[in-house]
């Protein structure tokens, strides 16, 4: 599995809980700050995305409490290690990243590599009709630091 894991929340959470769930090893590619920049685009102000050291910190600190063995790595393009580890069985997505693991077994299938078996997570909601996301969060602490009154020291 793989991502940015900005502002970790619950749906980086159940996406972890679940690989630890149906894997004995997990692989779980943090996107890069330079992989991260090309990204940029496709992202909700992107200038308040955490570092990539803060970002592998709180994934690897949530996982510790996981039944399951972690290798945090680092992700510089949107495959990672799943389109040429041929041990590989499984990966783990949300709707949204789905399509990047159809993607993935397309690769593998014209390598003549076995495709992997996929499980959706579904979505984990902020509220009844937001999707809890990197993205919300950002926007939701612009927002709050707009109503803030300013202070002047």
């Amino acid at each position: 599995m793989g991502g940015t894991f900005d502002r970790l929340h619950d749906g980086h959470r159940l996406l972890l809980l679940t690989a630890s769930i149906v894997a004995e090893k997990v692989f779980v590619g943090v996107v890069s700050d330079e992989f991260e920049k090309q990204l940029k685009n496709r992202k909700k102000h992107p200038e308040l995305i955490q570092p990539f050291e803060k970002r592998r910190e709180n994934v690897e600190t949530f996982v510790k409490e996981l039944n399951a063995q972690f290798i945090i790595g680092v992700l510089d393009d949107p495959y990672g290690p799943s389109i040429h580890e041929e041990q590989a069985d499984v990966i783990i997505v949300s709707p949204e990243t789905q399509p990047v693991a159809l993607k993935i077994n397309k690769i593998r299938e014209n390598k003549g590599l076995p495709l992997l078996d996929m499980i959706t997570v579904p979505f984990v909601y902020y509220d009844d009709t937001r999707i809890l996301s990197s993205s919300l969060l950002r926007e939701l602490e612009l927002k709050a630091k707009s109503i803030l009154p300013s202070t002047k020291i």
